[in-house]
């Protein structure tokens, strides 16, 4: 088959699967640019310094696991992680290790208490763009709206190489992230959740106010990449607002009121939506019944009940993972078969299913592992 027929293949593969059908096998996807360097011997920073030579790796690793899909068609650079959470970063060969991830250090506020008055009286974009300034400390300042722009057109032309070797990019448009999230990372939780109980209709009003420039921005950015590459998918990054961290009331009150409003603006521009779910949003399931059928994604990564999620979401919501990082980094092959299995027979039956990792594949998983959830498809995922 030629690399353009495997394309195709592979593309009608993963997108019957993401709208809750039953395509001819489950298909998988991996999120692997933490893991791409570590498996080479090489520096993060090899990977993440030059966007072009980091995209080009991830192909050559992908390629070589033969998986349908990758999460993400280039290496996130610092600039691209920094421009996704308002915390310092911590950068490989700076801060931490060559060798070693890049981290967020969240320990000390940088949006203040007025700062939500900024976001009321200035809106989102404008705030957005000052506050850039405070946690981005290895570019000046003039530099960074360049420097992202040139991001996204590495990426959009990283789709395109996938592509010609025939590997979708299941994250291909925009992403974004709930005001929620990104106040309780620039507020720092303890700060942003003692917020939520002495200032709640500031901090109300102040999500009002940025909702309608994060969906413009958002769309504005996605549609860009759906031009350039055919792109149709919006990814929203999600953890604060789970069973772990906030009660029901407050998820209703605080995230789902503006959540649910950015789902149906995005898919009724056209887009289908992936949500990124760390850490545990069990209780939080029922709520993704009320979002467009057959037009979301959940990828979990091994603290959301994914049999649970199949219960309640079955022909209504895609879900994507969620072989543990745990099991990728301390398992053994036979025991990643043996979930993957049962996968396949419980989350699998009736479609809707996609293979992967729990949230990324982390840096120390074994080859051997991997390999044996891709094996598994074979021996397994056919429906």
């Amino acid at each position: 088959m030629s690399r353009a027929g495997l394309y195709q293949e592979r593309l009608n593969r993963i997108e019957t699967a993401a709208r809750c059908g039953i395509p001819d096998r489950i298909p998988v996807i991996l999120f692997i640019d933490l893991f791409t360097p570590r498996y080479l011997g090489m520096k993060t920073t090899d990977l993440t310094g030059d966007i072009e030579k980091g995209a080009n790796i991830l192909a050559d690793v992908a390629e070589e696991l033969q998986v349908d899909g990758v999460h993400t068609p280039a290496p996130f650079t610092p600039l691209a992680f920094a421009a996704g959470w308002p915390a310092r970063i911590l950068l490989p060969g700076r801060d931490v290790g060559e060798y070693e991830i890049i981290q967020f250090d969240e320990s000390k506020p940088l949006m203040t208490l007025d700062d939500y008055d900024g976001i009321i009286n200035k809106g989102w974009r404008q705030f957005e763009s000052e506050f850039r300034t405070r946690h981005i400390d290895f570019l000046p300042p003039d530099q960074i709206g360049p420097e992202l722009k040139r991001y996204t057109e590495e990426r959009d032309r990283a789709v395109e190489r996938l592509k010609e070797r025939g590997i979708v990019t299941f994250s291909n448009a925009s992403s974004v992230k709930p005001t929620f999230e990104f106040l309780a990372a620039a507020r720092t939780i303890p700060e942003f959740f003692k917020d939520l109980y002495r200032y709640p209709q500031k901090v109300l009003d102040a999500m009002d106010a940025a909702l309608p420039d994060l969906i413009e921005n958002t769309l504005a950015s996605a549609k860009a990449s759906a031009q350039a590459t055919g792109a149709n998918r919006i990814r929203i990054g999600c953890t604060r607002g789970g069973q772990n961290f906030i009660s029901l009331a407050k998820f209703e009150k605080f995230y789902w009121h503006y959540l649910k409003q950015m789902v149906h603006a995005f898919v009724e521009a056209g887009f289908q939506v992936l949500f990124h779910l760390d850490q545990d949003f069990t209780a939080n399931l029922p709520y993704f019944k009320e979002l467009p059928p057959g037009k979301v994604t959940i990828e979990l990564d091994g603290f959301t009940d994914i049999f649970k999620a199949k219960e309640i979401l079955h022909d209504h919501t895609a879900i994507k993972g969620d072989v543990h990082p745990s099991l990728l980094t301390l398992g053994k092959p036979e025991e990643v078969d043996a979930y993957c299995k049962k996968l396949f027979a419980e989350v699998g039956k009736g479609g809707g299913f996609l293979l992967a990792e729990g949230c990324c594949v982390p840096p120390d998983a074994k080859i051997e592992n991997i390999r044996a959830m891709v094996n598994a498809i074979q021996k397994y995922g056919a429906y």
